[in-house]
């Protein structure tokens, strides 16, 4: 195994990126340093003490200039963890976006049944807040979902084919 930190195994070595990356000299110099310091001392390791190290550092930087280093299990197990990671952060902002959007299309609904059915004890046509819903963009299910939050009653007016339900708040 070689001691050798060239471009490709540590990114902040040469002069061009380490600019870009707003790194001075001497940051780069000790991120040298400390590469080649965990590679030496990674190289003298057991599996399970390298699994140990990788457990303790996590900086990105420092583990891309260690990968090709480490023993192959131990490349594979930090690759694995890493694609673990990140698939969870995802899964869980992709959860956290659906909720916000869903919380957000329900106070849109309840907003617009507050409005349509104040003053208290006003009787609207469930068809005709259905159809006024349509023309703003809201879904039946939605409005369903702003009604039992708001809890909006509901009532029959008449009889067979000519009755009705309507939408009302007590």
């Amino acid at each position: 195994m070689s001691m050798h930190c060239d471009d490709r195994t540590y990114p902040g070595c040469h002069r061009g990126t380490s600019t870009a990356q707003g790194m001075s000299r001497q940051d780069v110099m000790e991120a040298k340093r400390a590469a080649h310091a965990a590679i030496r001392a990674l190289q003298n390791m057991s599996l399970m003490d390298q699994r140990k190290w990788l457990e303790q550092h996590r900086d990105a930087d420092l583990l891309a200039t260690v990968l090709p280093h480490l023993h192959p299990t131990a490349q594979l197990e930090l690759i694995r963890d890493s694609e673990e990671r990140v698939l969870a952060r995802a899964r869980a902002l992709e959860q956290q976006r659906r909720h916000e959007r869903k919380v957000g299309k329900r106070d849109r609904a309840a907003k617009f049944l507050g409005g349509i059915l104040r003053p208290r004890g006003r009787r609207i046509a469930v068809q005709r807040v259905f159809r006024e819903a349509a023309q703003v963009g809201i879904s039946k299910r939605t409005l369903h979902r702003a009604k039992a939050g708001l809890g909006v009653k509901t009532a029959r007016v008449g009889f067979g084919r000519g009755g009705y339900f309507c939408w009302y708040l007590p």
